[in-house]
């Protein structure tokens, strides 16, 4: 009955020792294609900023409303002089505050308005992976996800421009906000609460 049997428990051990070594490369595969879409989607964000040494696009007003705040001893201004115009300082102050906290220095505010929505836009992608991971339900559609949210366009010109100082920083915190509230539904765990709050606010 044993003799039987040992053919069986053979066959039965050896899909088992084959199975493992395929599902963890089939794993590291995933993991590499979505530390490529990572690397690529950080690479056609750095380029155009990096071919030009101003804010591209609208990075003149964004340099004068962070340069203004610096001014004015960090109060916010009714308006900014740029152009003459007396244009509103209706966008969301944050990014031009951290513009001009960063910078310091006319020269250095002018850096932070070309770089900041660089970098705020490069931490989209990993924010993107979570709440990717949140919605779908497996890795590949992950790393699919991933891939055309790195790579097309619309998903990352007006995020880099001169003008992403604050659209960025809004579609960082919108994204982190999201993935969040899908936790807090999901789970129903308190915890998520205030992360969900302050992402919001």
């Amino acid at each position: 009955m044993t003799t039987a049997l040992a053919p069986d428990v053979e066959r039965v051990s050896d899909s088992r020792v084959e199975g493992v070594p395929e599902e963890l490369r089939h794993e590291r595969r995933l993991k590499w294609l979505l530390a490529t879409a990572l690397t690529l989607g950080v690479l056609v964000r750095l380029v155009p900023v990096a071919l030009h040494d101003f804010p591209l696009n609208d990075g003149a007003l964004f340099y004068q409303m962070a340069l203004e705040i610096r001014q004015v001893g960090f109060a916010l201004p009714s308006t900014t002089g740029y152009n003459g115009d007396g244009i509103p300082f209706a966008y969301a102050p944050l990014g031009f505050y951290l513009a001009a906290l960063v910078g310091g220095t006319p020269e250095g505010i002018l850096a932070a308005v070309r770089w900041i929505p660089l970098i705020v836009g490069c931490l989209m992608l990993p924010a993107f992976v979570l709440l990717a991971r949140a919605f779908l339900r497996s890795e590949a559609q992950v790393v699919a996800a991933t891939f055309a949210f790195a790579l097309v366009p619309r998903a990352f010109l007006w995020i880099i421009m001169g003008g992403g100082l604050t659209r960025s920083l809004g579609m960082l915190f919108t994204m982190l906000a999201l993935w969040q509230v899908h936790a807090l539904y999901a789970r129903r765990s308190w915890r998520h609460v205030l992360p969900t709050a302050v992402l919001m606010s």
